[in-house]
């Protein structure tokens, strides 16, 4: 009997499309920001940098794209999606660095 939800719960989620989230980027009023979307449902909405203090947006879109696809790879292997700054380096994402006085 237990094993009933368990079987049941295996099939229908490898029935399921497998590319249902994707990444899309947007204008914003200074750069570029990201989304993660789902079903017809907007999961995480991200129109800054996100790990960097203050409210830096996204040089570019192909920026906001690389980030964006990194927290989606971590959503898709059930990881925290937080973003560290050395990902951001070694994805090449140009932000202002705090003024270390």
């Amino acid at each position: 009997m237990v094993l009933l939800p368990v079987v049941l719960g295996v099939i229908f989620f490898s029935c399921q499309p497998k590319n249902v989230y994707r990444v899309v980027t947007f204008k914003t009023e200074n750069g570029w920001g990201y989304q993660i979307e789902g079903k017809e449902k907007v999961y995480i909405y991200q129109p800054t940098i996100p790990g960097v203090e203050g409210n830096q947006p996204f040089g570019t879109k192909e920026e906001a794209m690389r980030i964006g696809n990194l927290v989606l790879e971590k959503l898709k292997d059930r990881k925290i999606p937080a973003i560290y700054l050395h990902e951001l380096d070694s994805l090449r994402i140009l932000y202002m660095k705090p003024d270390k006085r």
